[in-house]
């Protein structure tokens, strides 16, 4: 285990981003070979102990073994392919230093995010992961979240025309677009990971628009240069001298956009990350967070042991090693139905619990991010030899992984069926609803 992240100075490390679990910073000191391009991912607690939002709490797994570490070796690592997964190192860290840097960091905070939490100064250990948005000419950061249409075996008569029409975020984003300005609201994650060209473009455009209005505020959409986040209304030049060759002048927003899907969408049509994603949420939530709660009312209404539970109600915590059972389970069921899922779940606490992990897992993958790294290209561009103009002078395919794969807390079922029957009670009263096509329906991933 590495033990030198606390004898260097808090000034070497440079506030990137967070997120709800996590916050990460950049190593920016003298150059030494374990800690350059390297980022630290530091472990945040609630202010208020009784926050739902809060991480699931660590995983017993040792003395000096990181919970985010465990959990990515014993779950995700089956799940996800290596190659699409950062580098992760448990490093230890020492209680005072963590102190200084909390205060040095914390005017950099976001408002939102300094009422909310803060770095828990009481962890021996953080994660030092690879560098995914410095050392590169162009990063960008999507997150595409919810990328399946529900199976309506376990829906409601008068939840399932709803939510078999339109899609979880489009829904989402209706109710929080009345109050919220940072919302991509033309934006339908369905249409990301549909594989069809002209579906995918419409998506990045939607994309572009909303980082543009928000000059970079909202999280489904974040663009970095060598490190740095960039914001539409500050860094234009750089981003074109990045997207377009440097003999061409600068160009307005609108033509930057043509620019930038042009860009991304070779890559984004030839990996196969969109597919794992959909594939893994799908089958780990085939009964919708609606059936979830069906079934765990079926199973406590008729348990005589003890008093009726309200959902979500007194769940506790899975263990690493009762994960590590439940992904055996999980695969000898993708392998036997074949990623369907084939009538109704067997009312049993066994049946159940397996369901509520499953559903934890699916809300992982539902919230997790890409990011796309691109270099430079080794030689000029085919595009310029064909007579674009503006061809890009980046590498034509990006680097592609999957992060904040972070496990979710039991605690927060009940806040998700709340949140669910809101979004589909706000979306009932749409006049004109949008329908959402589901292009994965049935694509198995081995």
């Amino acid at each position: 285990m590495i033990d030198l992240i606390s004898r260097t100075s808090v000034g070497d490390w440079k506030y990137v981003a967070e997120g709800g679990s996590t916050i990460v910073f950049s190593y920016d000191g003298h150059p030494y070979p374990v800690l350059t391009g390297k980022v630290l991912r530091l472990r945040k607690i609630a202010l208020k102990t009784s926050d739902v939002s809060a991480p699931a709490a660590a995983l017993p797994v040792g003395n000096f073994d990181d919970p985010t570490i465990a959990f990515q070796q014993t779950v995700i690592h089956r799940l996800v392919p290596e190659d699409f997964l950062p580098q992760l190192h448990v490093v230890k860290v020492d209680k005072e230093w963590l102190r200084l840097l909390a205060e040095v960091v914390e005017p950099s905070r976001p408002e939102a995010r300094r009422v909310v939490d803060r770095i828990d100064l009481d962890m021996e250990t953080a994660v030092l992961a690879d560098n995914l948005i410095g050392g590169s000419d162009l990063a960008v950061e999507i997150k595409p979240k919810w990328g399946f249409l529900p199976c309506p075996d376990h829906l409601s008569s008068a939840t399932r025309p709803i939510k078999t029409r339109t899609c979880r975020f489009c829904m989402h984003a209706h109710l929080k677009g009345a109050a919220e300005e940072d919302v991509p609201s033309n934006f339908c994650p369905l249409d990301l990971y549909s594989g069809d060209e002209h579906r995918v473009g419409l998506a990045l455009r939607a994309l572009w628009d909303a980082w543009v209005r928000t000059d970079g505020g909202i999280n489904n959409l974040r663009v970095f240069a060598k490190g740095r986040i960039l914001k539409p209304s500050s860094d234009v030049a750089l981003l074109g001298s990045l997207l377009t060759s440097t003999a061409t002048p600068n160009l307005a927003l609108d033509e930057l956009r043509a620019q930038f899907v042009e860009a991304l969408l070779p890559t984004l049509l030839a990996t196969p990350v969109f597919h794992l994603l959909s594939f893994r949420q799908r089958t780990l939530d085939p009964l919708d967070i609606e059936g979830l709660a069906a079934l765990w009312a079926r199973i406590y209404a008729h348990d005589q042991s003890s008093a009726p539970l309200a959902f979500g109600e007194h769940a506790v915590e899975p263990t690493l090693e009762e994960w590590a059972s439940f992904v055996d389970a999980y695969l000898a069921r993708c392998q036997a139905y074949a990623g369907s899922h084939k009538g109704g779940p067997v009312a049993q606490h066994t049946e159940l619990r397996y369901y509520c992990l499953a559903y934890l897992l699916s809300a992982t993958f539902k919230d997790c991010s890409i990011i796309l790294r691109f270099g430079s290209a080794g030689q000029v561009d085919e595009r310029a030899h064909k007579g674009q103009q503006n061809a890009s002078p980046l590498a034509a395919q990006a680097e592609v992984k999957i992060i904040d794969l972070d496990i979710k807390s039991i605690k927060r079922l009940t806040k998700w069926e709340k949140t669910d029957k809101e979004i589909v009670d706000a979306y009932v009263r749409v006049e004109a609803p949008r329908t959402c096509v589901d292009a994965l329906a049935g694509v198995h991933v081995a």
